[in-house]
């Protein structure tokens, strides 16, 4: 029985062994951040080696699913890094228009460019309003398949209140007219540096990951924690609870001020 307890010790180390190499890899590409992925190496090779030296059956099964659940989420990770990628290309697309139109502010071809780059990144309202600003300083028989594209994206956004006001500045606050490429009040290019936090190296790894930290301190960490002597006992979890928040609020503080 002993035998096989730790074999199944050792088994766990190499879903966690890929995990870890995973982590490296990712923090080198920069699809997360160091702050993120280097407690989650800890906390990974702590849940190895606890796995092996533990005796205790809810630690034991504790352990198990935490690392069923980093089996599971490998995927969803990988996958949220690929998409990261490909809004990574929209990302520069919209950077290098902002660029365009700042050497010539009235350069309507290069603000209709942004407003593309705009709707491919989910900022409907602004997408149609820069747009609209634009066509009317373009002739219209040339552009008449982009005046027929912002006649499907107010269509669009009939179907969606929400998608019909455009994001707030991330720097100051403030909720901008949906023709605005610049925020009225710090001048910042609001759009660009929204897309920056939201689809920027590490926003959805460090989203992830956290979330992660924070099932196997609840899973591991607190069950842990409740064999200690009754005081420390109690400063462990308050810590754990403490640690759990924290992480979460530094992985979502973006995402929550992007979406």
């Amino acid at each position: 029985m002993q035998i096989v307890e730790f074999f199944l010790g050792c088994l766990i180390w190499l879903p966690i062994t890929v995990w870890v190499i995973s982590l490296v890899q990712w923090m080198i590409a920069g699809e997360t951040d160091v702050i993120t992925g280097i407690p989650g190496i800890f906390v990974a090779l702590g849940m190895g080696a606890v796995a092996i030296t533990t005796n205790e059956m809810h630690l034991r099964a504790g352990l198990f699913v935490a690392v069923l659940l980093m089996v599971c989420m490998y995927p969803s990770v990988r996958q949220a890094m690929i998409g990261r990628e490909l809004k990574a290309i929209d990302l520069d697309a919209l950077k290098s228009s902002y660029q365009a139109l700042e050497a010539k502010p009235d350069n309507a071809v290069a603000k209709l460019a942004l407003a593309k780059k705009a709707y491919a990144l989910g900022y409907l309202a602004s997408a149609i309003g820069i747009a609209e600003e634009a066509l009317n300083q373009l002739p219209k028989g040339v552009f008449e398949g982009d005046a027929k594209m912002v006649k499907r994206w107010k269509e669009y956004a009939q179907r969606d209140p929400r998608a019909a006001t455009p994001p707030p500045c991330p720097k100051c606050g403030q909720t901008n007219p949906a023709s605005f490429t610049h925020c009225g009040r710090c001048g910042s290019a609001f759009l660009l540096e929204r897309s920056k936090l939201r689809f920027g190296p590490s926003a959805q790894g460090r989203k992830l990951l956290s979330a992660w930290i924070a099932m196997v301190a609840a899973l591991v960490g607190v069950p842990a924690a409740s064999g200690l002597p009754p005081a420390l006992a109690i400063v462990t979890i308050i810590a754990l609870v403490a640690l759990v928040i924290a992480v979460l609020v530094y992985a979502f503080r973006s995402g929550e001020a992007t979406a």
